[in-house]
């Protein structure tokens, strides 16, 4: 399971959400979890962000849906 520490800046989560391309990403902290980090709050926190997520998640499903 793709995971981030608690202490992880949002932008470090967010290069994990693009690369892996996901819409969630559990955050734990000492190997349990804490909490989720969804596009929703990647969007409260910085609309360029999240814009640049849409945009990584959009290409995957569409290379996904081709073939």
């Amino acid at each position: 399971m793709v995971t981030v520490e608690a202490d992880a800046a949002v932008e470090d989560a967010v290069q994990v959400m693009k690369q892996h391309a996901l819409r969630r990403l559990p955050v734990v902290e000492d190997g349990a979890v804490i909490g989720v980090l969804g596009q929703a709050d990647v969007a409260r926190f910085d609309e360029t962000l999240a814009g640049e997520l849409v945009e990584v998640l959009s290409s995957a499903r569409d290379n996904s849906a081709k073939g």
